[in-house]
């Protein structure tokens, strides 16, 4: 019988007995061991999920550290790419710098030699050209004398002709 299921105090009830102070202090007594046996089993009850949560704790304490380290690996791994990428582009553009003034270089010699080589062109054409003249001249001077040849040849002809046509009449 629990303090709740008590019967009145008074014996104004018929049939109904009065509590004494024993059965107050067994009921009180039974509660007590009741509610320790409850403390107990609660204090373990939180003692269990009190150790459950720090091995939680330390399991998350030691994947955070994993997580961290390879992040940390990872990071380095990218710095280490980027350093080698910046170091292949340097590189790179040393390389084509140096291919450009190869190629700069090569288009003065270029130049230089098109300038000497035209030149030479002019030159040539420029001998040609007095040759060609000279023949021309030459040409010139042979037709001027065969003109005159012809012209010449055409007058003898006409007198020749006119003595002809005069003897014949």
């Amino acid at each position: 019988m629990t303090m709740t299921e008590a019967p009145p105090m008074s014996s104004t009830a018929p049939g109904s007995r009065l509590v004494t102070v024993d059965d107050l202090r067994y009921e009180m007594q039974r509660e007590r061991a009741i509610t320790d046996a409850h403390f107990i089993r609660i204090t373990s009850h939180v003692e269990s999920l009190d150790q459950r949560l720090t091995n939680l704790a330390h399991d998350m304490n030691r994947r955070f550290d994993e997580a961290r380290e390879h992040t940390d690996q990872r990071f380095a791994l990218v710095d280490t790419r980027f350093a080698e990428a910046r170091e292949y582009t340097d590189q790179r553009f040393a390389s084509v710098d140096a291919r450009f003034e190869q190629i700069d270089k090569r288009f003065a010699e270029a130049r230089e030699y098109t300038g000497q080589r035209f030149e030479q062109v002019d030159a040539r054409f420029d001998r040609l050209e007095t040759r060609f003249e000279a023949r021309f001249d030459a040409i010139e001077e042979r037709l001027r004398f065969n003109k005159t040849l012809i012209v010449a040849s055409f007058s003898a002809v006409a007198s020749v002709a006119s003595v002809v046509v005069s003897l014949l009449k």
